[in-house]
C-alpha cells in the first residue's frame, strides 16, 4: 500500500493459503526494485558508455520486448547483442535481416545502440574436413572461409551504416571454446573483418574480440600468449582493443594493474579499450556481492582509461541455481530485480556524463576516485581490506552542500562545516556528493581504526583509534560504544581532547567474553560513535572484532576446526566459459573438506580430509597445484614473508611435500625433507596427515599460543585441467596476501 522509505532492492515474502488445507499451498519470495529510472534517454550516449550485454536473440518477441525495456530503465547506452552469422545466413549469400533489424531498430526506439559480433561460423563456411562433423563446435569455432567472412562483414556495416558504430571481430579468441583456431587464421580474421567494414563504412570502428583473461585458464588457446601476439600483429586492423575477465574485483584490478595495462604498454597498443564484457555470478545469496562488484568495477575500468563498460549480462541465461550462466544477470529469467540492477542504475543515473579526474590515494586498500562535471564533484570510495572497518575522510571543499550518495542511489544530507566535510571509506561502496563543487581535497583521516582487530575469547581487545582535529583550536571528541552481546568495555563513553591541527591516538578496550568462539571468518562489529563538540561533524564507524579459531589441546577428536562445504568457499575457473561449465562445482561431494590442527610440542600436526568425486594428478614438483593437492599457507608474526607448503597424493599414491615459499633465512628443500606426511583415498575421501617440525618454521610451542594465520586451498582437477580450489579464506589463490588470513590460537 506505501512506497518503501528508500530506493533498492526489496523482496515480498508470500504464502498462498486456503482455509478448507491444512499446508499452505505455496510459498516463496519475489523481488521488485525501488529506483528513478536512469533511462531510457534520446540519442547515442556521450563520453563514457554505460554498456550491456544481452542474449536477446535467443528469446521469444515477448521476452525480447521486456529485455529492451529492462535495458533502456536502468540507463544503458549500448548493448551487446546480435545474431550470429550463421543466423542470419544459412544458406551462402542468402540474408535473412529480421532479427538484426528488429533490435537495431526496438533498441534504438530508447536511445541505445548495438555492439555486435561478428561471430560464428555457420557450418557451410567452416573447412571442408570439420564441416562433416557430428560436434558442431567443430564447424561453428572454426576459422570460417575468409571471403566469405569479409563479404558478410561488409555487407552487414553496409546495411547498418549510420546505426551501429562498433564492430567486434569474434568473441574470446583467446580461448578454445570459442575459438578453434590458431593466432595466425585469427590474425587473418581480423584483416578480413576489418577490409570488408571498412569499404562499406569508413566510419565504422572496428573491435578486437573480446580476449578472455591474461591470467591462467584451463581453456586457452595453445598459443602462448595469444592476446598479447593478436594486438601486437593485428594493429593495423582494430581501433579498439577489448577485454574481458570476469571474476571478483580485486581479481580484476590485479588482472589490469599488473599485467592488462602493462602488456599495452610493452606493445605500443595506444588506441582505446573497452571492458566489454565482465561481471560475477550471483549464486547462493550473493546478489549483495554481484552488485558491489559491479559498482566497484565499472568505476574501476572507467578510473584505467575503458571508454565503456558491458555488465554480463542483463538477464539469468536460465532457472538452475548452480549454473554459472543461469546467475550472471542483474535480473532473473523470468524479470525480476536483483540487486545489482538497482545499483546499475544508480551508477547510470548519478555517473552518466561526468568525466574521470582522478585517483585518491588514502592508503592501502582504500579506494577513492573523483569525478566532474560542471554542477557537482562525486567521490566514489570503499575499503577492500578484509574485515576492514570505515575511515572518515576530511575533505576540504568550496561545495553549497554535501550529501552521501550510497550504492543504491539514496542521498542522505551531510554536515558541512569551514569548508569541511567528511567521506567515509567502508567496505560497502558508497559516495560523496558535492553540490556546486569545483575542487576537492582530502586532508587525512577525521577518525581511523586500524583493521584487522584480532580477539580471542576471554581476553581483553585494545584497538587503536586515531583522531585528527582539522580546526584551528582544540576540540573535544565525544566516544560512545554500541556493542554486541559477549563484548563489553570498562569506557563505554569516553571524551578525547585534541590539540589544534593535531592528531593522536586513543584506545577502545573490549572485553572478549569466553562464550564467543569463531568459526572459519567469523567477525563481529562494534559501533563506535562520535561528535566533535561545537561543529556539526559527527558520525559512526564499525570496529570489526575478527574472532580468533581455538585449536585445542589433544589428538584429532571431536568435530572439524574448519568445514568447507558450500559454494562461498569455491573459487572456479571453469564458470565464465560455456564450454566448461559441466566442471563447474555443484554441490559437496564434488569437493568439500574437514580440517584439523593440533600441536604436540614439537610439531604442528594437521588433518585435512578431502571428499572428491574425482582423484587426478599428473605431476609433480612445483606444478602439482594443477592437480588434486593442497596448498596451505602459514604467516607468523616476526617473519618476513609467509610459507606456502603443497600437500600431494601423486599418479601412483605417494605422498609428496613440496615448499613454494619461505621466509627469507630458511631453506625450502630442507622443510620439505623434515615434514612427514602420509595420504590415502578410499571411495572418494582423500586423507592427506602431515606433521610440521616447529623448528623448521622457526617457531616453538608459545608462538602457536600466542597465535599465527592460517590459509589453505584444495586445487581440484577432474579432466586434465585445473578447474577451481576450495579455499578457506581469501589471500591464497586468486592473490597472495596473508595479511587475509584467518588468525589461530593453539591452547
Amino acid at each position: 500500500p506505501a512506497l518503501p522509505a528508500e530506493y533498492g532492492i526489496w523482496w515480498v515474502n508470500y504464502t498462498i493459503v486456503d482455509n478448507n488445507v491444512k499446508d499452505s499451498i505455496a510459498s516463496g519470495q519475489l523481488s521488485f526494485a525501488y529506483m528513478q529510472p536512469a533511462g531510457p534517454t534520446p540519442g547515442r550516449g556521450k563520453g563514457f558508455l554505460f554498456g550491456m550485454c544481452s542474449h536477446t536473440a535467443r528469446w521469444g518477441k515477448r521476452d525480447r520486448a521486456l529485455e529492451v525495456m529492462a535495458a533502456g530503465l536502468c540507463g544503458t547506452k549500448i548493448v551487446r547483442s546480435s545474431p550470429s552469422w550463421g543466423s542470419v545466413e544459412k544458406v551462402p549469400g542468402k540474408y535473412d535481416w529480421s532479427m538484426y533489424d528488429e533490435l537495431v531498430e526496438e533498441f534504438g526506439k530508447q536511445g541505445m545502440e548495438l555492439q555486435p559480433l561478428l561471430a560464428f561460423t555457420p557450418q557451410w563456411a567452416a573447412p571442408a574436413d570439420k564441416q562433416k562433423s557430428k560436434v558442431w563446435t567443430d564447424w561453428n569455432r572454426s576459422q570460417p572461409d575468409l571471403k566469405a567472412y569479409n563479404r558478410f562483414s561488409h555487407d552487414v556495416a553496409k546495411r547498418y551504416k549510420g546505426k551501429i558504430r562498433y564492430w567486434e571481430v569474434w568473441n574470446e579468441p583467446d580461448l578454445k571454446g570459442f575459438f578453434r583456431g590458431t593466432l595466425k587464421e585469427y590474425l587473418e580474421m581480423m584483416e578480413a573483418a576489418y577490409k570488408g567494414i571498412k569499404k562499406a563504412n569508413p566510419d565504422a570502428i572496428v573491435m578486437t574480440g573480446g580476449f578472455a583473461t591474461m591470467n591462467y585458464h584451463p581453456g586457452r588457446n595453445d598459443e602462448p600468449n595469444f592476446q598479447e601476439k593478436a594486438v601486437t600483429l593485428g594493429k593495423k586492423f582494430y581501433e579498439i582493443h577489448a577485454f574481458h575477465q570476469h571474476g571478483t574485483f580485486n581479481h580484476y584490478r590485479q588482472t589490469v594493474d599488473d599485467k592488462f595495462l602493462p602488456m599495452r604498454k610493452r606493445s605500443g597498443v595506444t588506441v582505446p579499450w573497452y571492458a566489454n564484457e565482465t561481471a560475477i555470478a550471483s549464486m547462493d545469496g550473493a546478489e549483495k556481492m554481484q552488485a558491489e562488484t559491479l559498482y566497484k568495477k565499472i568505476l574501476f575500468a572507467w578510473s584505467r582509461g575503458a571508454i565503456a563498460y558491458n555488465w554480463y549480462d542483463l538477464r539469468n541465461d536460465g532457472y538452475d541455481p548452480k549454473e554459472h550462466e543461469h546467475n550472471y544477470g542483474i535480473m532473473t529469467t523470468d524479470f525480476y530485480p536483483k540487486a545489482g540492477y538497482p545499483a546499475y542504475n544508480a551508477l547510470a543515473l548519478n555517473f552518466s556524463g561526468m568525466k574521470y579526474d582522478r585517483q585518491l590515494k588514502l592508503g592501502k586498500n582504500l579506494w577513492a576516485f573523483v569525478f566532474k562535471d560542471d554542477k557537482k564533484i562525486l567521490i566514489p570510495a570503499w575499503n577492500e581490506e578484509a574485515s576492514a572497518s570505515g575511515q572518515h575522510i576530511v575533505i576540504k571543499t568550496d561545495a553549497v552542500k554535501a550529501a552521501s550518495l550510497d550504492i543504491m542511489g539514496n542521498l542522505n544530507p551531510l554536515p558541512m562545516t569551514g569548508g569541511l566535510t567528511v567521506l567515509e571509506v567502508a567496505p560497502t561502496p558508497a559516495a560523496l556528493y558535492l553540490y556546486g563543487a569545483k575542487f576537492s581535497t582530502p586532508h587525512g583521516a577525521l577518525l581511523s581504526i586500524q583493521n584487522s582487530q584480532v580477539a580471542v575469547p576471554g581476553r581483553a581487545l585494545k584497538c587503536p583509534v586515531q583522531l585528527q582535529n582539522p580546526f584551528a583550536e582544540a576540540k573535544v571528541f565525544q566516544l560512545s560504544l554500541i556493542m554486541p552481546d559477549g563484548i563489553t568495555s570498562p569506557a563505554q563513553v569516553q571524551t578525547v581532547k585534541v590539540a589544534a591541527n593535531q592528531t593522536i591516538k586513543a584506545d577502545v578496550v573490549l572485553n572478549i567474553s569466553k562464550k564467543m568462539a569463531a568459526r572459519n571468518r567469523n567477525e563481529v562489529r562494534v559501533k563506535l560513535l562520535y561528535e566533535i563538540a561545537g561543529t556539526p561533524l559527527h558520525g559512526a564507524i564499525d570496529i570489526p572484532v575478527n574472532l580468533a579459531t581455538l585449536i585445542p589441546a589433544g589428538d584429532f577428536s571431536g568435530k572439524p576446526d574448519f568445514s568447507l562445504k558450500s559454494r562461498d568457499n569455491i573459487f572456479s575457473l571453469c564458470a565464465a566459459d560455456p564450454a566448461l561449465s559441466h566442471l563447474v562445482w555443484k554441490d559437496a561431494n564434488d569437493l568439500s573438506a574437514d580440517v584439523q590442527l593440533r600441536t604436540d610440542g614439537k610439531n604442528l600436526l594437521i588433518k585435512f580430509d578431502v571428499t572428491d568425486d574425482v582423484h587426478r594428478q599428473d605431476d609433480s614438483g612445483f606444478k602439482v597445484w594443477q592437480g588434486d593437492n593442497i596448498q596451505m599457507g602459514i604467516l607468523i608474526p616476526g617473519q618476513d614473508a609467509h610459507w606456502e607448503i603443497g600437500f600431494t597424493m601423486l599418479k601412483d599414491g605417494r605422498p609428496e611435500v613440496f615448499v613454494w615459499r619461505t621466509p627469507g633465512k630458511f631453506d625450502s628443500e630442507k622443510l620439505a625433507k623434515a615434514i612427514s606426511l602420509q595420504v590415502s583415498r578410499k571411495g572418494n575421501k582423500t586423507q592427506y596427515n602431515a606433521k610440521i617440525p616447529l623448528a623448521g618454521l622457526g617457531i616453538d610451542k608459545a608462538t602457536l599460543k600466542s597465535g599465527i594465520r592460517f590459509n589453505f586451498l584444495v586445487n581440484d582437477n577432474d579432466a586434465g585441467i585445473r578447474e577451481g580450489w576450495l579455499f578457506l579464506a581469501p589471500g591464497i589463490g586468486e592473490s597472495k596476501d596473508p595479511k587475509k588470513y584467518p588468525f589461530l590460537i593453539f591452547e
